[in-house]
Order: structure tokens, then C-alpha cells, then sequence
């Protein structure tokens, strides 16, 4: 919303953290409302270039999903020694498997480099093979199950590709 209101805006635009009013009045009553609420754009961009803003990413999504606090969201009954409920990311609301395709990130290896990862859903599980810069298989590569756990939103998108996640 903050790029659509700058780009209306032209040579006033103000940038993209901002503190937005919004108001309201019931024309019946006459009663007036006035909100003051903080709005920021929050980009792989931005995650990737900012300290803060990666560590504002991880502690607005980073919430398990198999925290008693989550499941008392979704059971306000559940209690401990209650059986877990995990959403399954690999289905739609009504059951059916999501068509994810493949996808490209930019990943850290082990040894410190980075290199280009072409990424499947194979079952319940994530797999990925390490590509060349144009999408092609190295030599030998074999694809991988993806080493992390997913149980939280953070989780998911860090899963995706996170910050670096890109297409060739």
C-alpha cells in the first residue's frame, strides 16, 4: 500500500515507513474515530540488508506452531498432554494437494559459499539439487531432502527460499 500511495504521490512522495491516520464518522450519530498506526514496507530487500529487519522477520513469524499458546489459538480447550495439531502446508484449505512446482534459491552451503538451488515437493517432503546460475544440474548432484523442519510460518518461508528466494 505504502508503494501504491508514493507512486500516486509523485514528487510528494514520503517514503515507505510511515505513520498513516485513519478516520471515520458515523453520520447517524456523529461519532468521530481517529486512528494513528504504524506502516512499513518489509521486502527480502530489506530483510537481506538489514539486521534489524531480519530479526524483526524471525520474531513476527518465527512462532511454532506446536507452542501451547498456538494450540490454545486454535482449541481454546487444548490442554497439555492434548494431542498436537500442525498445519499441513501441503494442502489447500479443503484438502487438496498444492501444485507448488519447482522453485530457485540462493542458499548458504556448509562451507561458507553460496550457490543456486532448484527446489520440489516430493511427497510431504521438500527436496532440492544444487544448479548452476542458468537452472542447469551440476554434474553428479543428486536431489536432497531439505535439512530443516518446518513448524512455524518462518519456518515456511525460510523453506521457499527466504530472503534470497529468486527465479533464474
Amino acid at each position: 500500500m505504502n508503494y501504491l500511495d508514493n507512486n500516486s504521490l509523485g514528487g510528494d512522495a514520503m517514503g515507505v515507513d510511515k505513520k498513516p491516520f485513519a478516520h471515520y464518522q458515523g453520520t447517524k450519530s456523529g461519532i468521530g474515530f481517529i486512528l494513528k498506526t504504524a506502516g512499513f514496507a518489509h521486502t527480502n530487500d530489506r530483510i537481506r540488508n538489514s539486521k534489524f529487519d531480519a530479526r524483526l522477520n524471525k520474531q513476527m513469524n518465527d512462532i511454532k506452531w506446536d507452542s501451547p499458546k498456538v494450540q490454545k489459538l486454535i482449541n481454546p480447550n487444548w490442554k497439555s498432554g492434548d494431542p498436537i495439531f500442525t498445519p499441513n502446508w501441503t494442502v489447500d484449505y479443503f484438502g487438496n494437494k498444492i501444485n507448488y512446482g519447482e522453485w530457485y534459491a540462493y542458499r548458504q552451503n556448509q562451507d561458507g559459499t553460496w550457490s543456486w538451488y532448484k527446489h520440489r515437493i516430493n511427497g510431504d517432503n521438500i527436496e532440492m539439487i544444487k544448479v548452476l546460475s542458468n537452472g542447469e544440474i551440476q554434474n553428479n548432484q543428486k536431489w536432497v531432502k531439505y535439512p530443516n523442519s518446518i513448524n512455524s510460518n518462518y519456518d515456511l518461508w525460510e523453506a521457499f527460499g527466504g530472503a534470497y528466494s529468486g527465479h533464474l
